[in-house]
């Protein structure tokens, strides 16, 4: 199977291990969003509305908090890579350098199927009536249990949810059955 862009895969012993860098192209459009809505709330909330006083002190506590959350956020995205190990007894998957949650680990012998599901959120301006959807895929494990497990998740392309569906299932053996909830191409 070939290797897809942003992918690198290895072998360290008899794990494989499949790191995922966390920057697309999407993020240049996240980061010059990130620094607008930044400028923006430190404008808003460090000046005062028809007052001759300039800045707001009150407003610029503010507005620094806000700003520092959005931009930790942003290079997260751009620094963070996904890396998942999978050897015989044991699938980890842990984000970083930067914490943002996602770590998981799933013991094997509990996996019955892997498969991809497609999630759309879709917020509204109320300003301007527009309304803006996401699209983004998750790598999801079905326990043997019956529950389901997100493993991955919040990818931007479904190529790279099912390209770790295929690698996850080619190296534990698992021959792919269609599951209600499952994007197929």
């Amino acid at each position: 199977m070939r290797t897809l862009p942003g992918f690198t895969l290895s072998h360290e012993g008899g794990s494989l291990v499949i790191t995922r860098r966390g920057y697309s192209h999407a993020v240049v459009v996240i980061i010059i969003s990130c620094v607008a809505v930044a400028t923006l709330l430190f404008i808003i909330f460090a000046n005062h509305q028809g007052n001759t006083a300039s800045t707001n002190p009150a407003g610029i506590v503010l507005a620094v908090p806000l700003i520092m959350i959005i931009c930790y956020f942003v290079v997260a995205k751009v620094g963070n890579a996904t890396i998942i190990r999978l050897n015989n007894s044991l699938l980890t998957v842990r984000v970083g350098p930067l914490p943002v949650g996602g770590n998981k680990d799933v013991k094997v012998q509990d996996i019955d199927e892997l498969f991809c599901e497609k999630k759309t959120n879709t917020s509204s301006d109320s300003r301007s009536n527009q309304y803006y959807t996401t699209i983004y895929y998750n790598v999801v494990v079905q326990l043997k249990t019956g529950q389901r497990v997100i493993v991955v998740f919040a990818l931007e392309k479904y190529e790279d949810a099912r390209y770790i569906e295929q690698l996850v299932e080619q190296h534990l053996g698992i021959t792919h059955r269609p599951l209600a909830g499952e994007v197929c191409a």
